[in-house]
């Protein structure tokens, strides 16, 4: 798991809170926070707390949940998955028939293909998931392309959601790499656990470089975006095991405790 374990004093003048996702320390010590990493923006954010720590299955909903092993397995052979979270306050009637249209239209035209799943935005065993996507409690419709390990592209949501833009959002992950995006540019990292054995079973989007292009793009390759057999390749599936999570717990000078934890990648 990617996780970065720090000791913070509480009363320590030089700690930057905001490194943490809060604006200032905790009200009571010790306490266990879990703080996640949004690389795209270049931010941290909190997601919860516990006095004074988390227990084994709270620990093991930071790490896994349903949805993410649903998105793991859908992910290994498809171009991406459109994640559709209702709305609540409004929500749209006609979003069925549209992503179900759009997932007929890939399912034709892309070997691959796409899927559609739907996701409670009110879910506790989601509250991973629902806090890096950013979803709130309440709102409009939220729609959004996942691809690769389980990055997410920009969503859509409410009165914004529209067959172009979610069709442009595909075509963006089977076309030619112009290498002018980086890989935290496409979109956010949820927390999923992957394996080399996971990457062995991924089919190939397109065939693989002959010598003369491997040569011209080596130096492509091995730019930070990550390597992998095509060029496509290693621009969907180019991040890390479980990305952007950490663990943190808060001691006082006075108080022999936990440790802080923090995930910076």
């Amino acid at each position: 798991v990617n996780l970065e374990l720090r000791v913070v004093d509480v009363e320590s003048e030089s700690v930057d809170w905001s490194e943490f996702g809060i604006p200032g320390p905790p009200p009571s010590t010790p306490v266990t926070a879990l703080i996640g990493t949004n690389n795209k923006e270049r931010r941290s954010f909190f997601i919860r707390h516990w006095e004074p720590a988390p227990t084994e299955e709270e620990l093991a909903g930071v790490v896994s949940s349903p949805f993410r092993e649903g998105l793991r397995e859908q992910l290994l052979n498809q171009v991406g998955v459109i994640v559709h979270v209702p709305g609540n306050n409004p929500k749209r009637d006609d979003l069925e028939g549209l992503l179900a249209g759009i997932e007929t239209e890939w399912d034709e035209k892309e070997k691959a293909g796409i899927s559609r799943v739907t996701l409670d935005r009110n879910d506790p065993d989601e509250e991973m998931v629902l806090s890096f996507l950013g979803i709130p409690p309440d709102g409009p419709d939220w729609v959004g392309v996942l691809f690769g390990r389980g990055k997410a592209m920009d969503p859509w949501t409410g009165a914004d959601i529209n067959e172009s833009e979610l069709n442009g959002q595909l075509e963006t992950l089977i076309g030619e790499c112009s290498c002018l995006t980086t890989a935290s540019g496409l979109g956010v990292d949820l927390p999923m656990v992957w394996t080399e054995e996971m990457d062995s079973q991924m089919e190939f989007l397109r065939e693989p470089l002959d010598d003369e292009d491997t040569v011209a793009l080596a130096g492509v390759r091995n730019s930070p975006m990550g390597g992998g057999p095509t060029l496509v390749l290693g621009l969907l599936f180019g991040s890390v095991l479980v990305f952007g999570i950490g663990l943190f717990v808060v001691r006082s000078r006075r108080q022999a405790g936990p440790l802080v934890t923090h995930s910076g990648r």
